[in-house]
């Protein structure tokens, strides 16, 4: 198999608490106490060593765990890729990320993000870098938050038949339902 020229590059996070007594750390050495749990089997658990002074909690297998986990003060943090803790954190209002001022020590080949192709097949792997160099870092980044959004099922296009409906319902949905109150208090009389 060939690879492309990378068309995303993730960065790892520290998800926690928003109350939390190290949402103002800005550098790994920041976390000094605090217990961190990380997803077994993963670079994320792996993360986990790479802040000093963190008591490093036994791997769990689920994120919704660790996030479980997290919310009840049985861990003060975990280190995911951004993608994944702003999905967490959009249905978890109580959980944020902060991004360090220093990126964690990772590979190069488990932060980019390649598409994989036939070996052997250089013309189409040129006309898909052709098409990949075209595209700006803040496009990319954009298309990876519609991606993690559509996978949640949100819909990112407006302009489809469910994205409006979905717009009305979020944007009008208490006059609606205020509205049927009205119709079943007017029925009723």
């Amino acid at each position: 198999i060939d690879f492309t020229d990378s068309y995303y590059r993730t960065t790892h996070v520290v998800m926690l608490k928003k109350d939390s007594p190290y949402i103002n750390a800005t550098s790994r050495d920041d976390f000094a106490g605090a217990v961190g749990v990380g997803q077994a089997g993963t670079l994320y658990d792996g993360l986990i060593d790479q802040l000093p002074g963190v008591t490093h909690a036994t791997p769990i297998d689920s994120m919704g765990v660790i996030t479980t986990n997290i919310k009840s003060g049985k861990a003060d943090l975990t280190v995911i890729e951004k993608p994944v803790a702003e999905s967490i954190v959009r249905s978890n209002s109580d959980l944020t990320y902060i991004t360090l001022d220093e990126p964690f020590d990772v590979a190069e080949e488990d932060v980019i993000v390649s598409i994989g192709l036939r070996q052997g097949e250089l013309d189409l792997k040129a006309e898909v870098n052709s098409v990949l160099n075209n595209i700006s870092s803040e496009e990319r980044d954009q298309m990876m938050v519609d991606a993690v959004l559509r996978s949640e099922g949100v819909s990112t296009d407006s302009n489809t038949f469910f994205g409006k409906i979905i717009y009305i319902a979020k944007t009008y949905s208490v006059q609606f339902l205020s509205g049927i109150g009205y119709t079943l208090l007017l029925s009723l009389s």
